[in-house]
């Protein structure tokens, strides 16, 4: 996890060198095992992450007890199919109270579906992004990619 993690940083601010960027804010975004890598890699690097996305993935709250006690800048939003048989979305409700308790802005959402990215997780993502960011709210979700 934490070769990861350097990674994606060294990787990102790289890039951003690169490309002459230097942007206000930042989200991390993870479905299933990339949600658990993302409440890790956001929590720990909120001087780089703002905002974090977990699509059907779980906080484990004992790996990151240090940085939930630390609390910090960062927002979260948490979805979750109800229907999920892989990670049980009350993993997602766990992680939503853990954070809230540690003082982190989180909201969440339960939506239709299993463990599964959906374009109504993409939309609830990028509208909440949107709304995070003063930004105008994306439009509704292609059904399907025909011209």
């Amino acid at each position: 996890l934490d070769r990861a993690e350097a990674w994606l940083r060294e990787l990102l601010l790289d890039l951003e060198r690169r490309h002459g960027l230097s942007p206000r804010n930042r989200a991390l975004v993870g479905f299933s095992q990339g949600a658990y890598f993302g409440y890790a890699a956001a929590l720990r690097n909120q001087d780089l992450f703002s905002h974090l996305v977990a699509v059907a993935g779980r906080l484990k709250e004992t790996f990151l007890a240090e940085e939930l006690a630390a609390s910090g800048p960062l927002r979260t939003l948490i979805l979750h199919g109800e229907d999920d048989r892989a990670v049980a979305p009350e993993a997602s409700e766990r992680s939503r109270r853990a954070l809230a308790a540690a003082g982190y802005a989180v909201a969440s959402r339960t939506l239709p579906g299993g463990h599964a990215l959906l374009p109504d997780r993409d939309a609830a993502a990028a509208a909440w992004l949107a709304s995070e960011w003063g930004l105008p709210s994306p439009g509704p979700p292609a059904s399907d990619c025909s011209p």
